[in-house]
């Protein structure tokens, strides 16, 4: 997740049988099959790239957190240009670090036009129900 990001809370429903529509702009659907690979089980966040689904890996049966960027349908040919290479970025960054603190990348493609990462997924709480929970946090 880049630094802009901000992820919501986690409110969004879970799996549902049958797919619903994107919202919001979003590029995938709760229930829909991504590149006959990932089912999207649920919307994680949203951020100014892109946002983030829980899915599960058919394909070699687990989830994953999976990440798409919002390059289609821009008219700013260059503005998707710079996301693209920031989103590519991330990955080799992340590529190159190995921490118990830093998610492990998996994948990076493109499908239907739309560009992703699939990284480990992580089961916990996020930043804002933390905060909830917590209050201030020190540094």
């Amino acid at each position: 997740m880049d630094d802009d990001e901000t992820l919501l809370p986690g409110d969004v429903p879970g799996s549902h049988a049958g797919a619903s529509s994107p919202r919001n702009g979003e590029p995938l659907a709760i229930g829909q099959m991504f590149g006959g690979r990932y089912r999207i089980a649920c919307l994680l966040g949203v951020g100014g790239m892109g946002a983030v689904y829980e899915a599960f890996d058919e394909k070699v049966g687990t989830r994953v957190a999976l990440k798409v960027v919002r390059l289609q349908g821009s008219e700013n040919h260059e503005l998707t240009r710079q996301l693209d290479r920031r989103f590519k970025r991330e990955l080799l960054l992340a590529r190159q670090v190995t921490h118990k603190n830093v998610v492990r990348i998996h994948d990076l493609g493109e499908i239907d036009g739309i560009t992703y990462i699939t990284m480990s997924y992580v089961e916990g709480e996020s930043l804002a129900q933390v905060l909830d929970h917590r209050g201030h946090l020190s540094v």
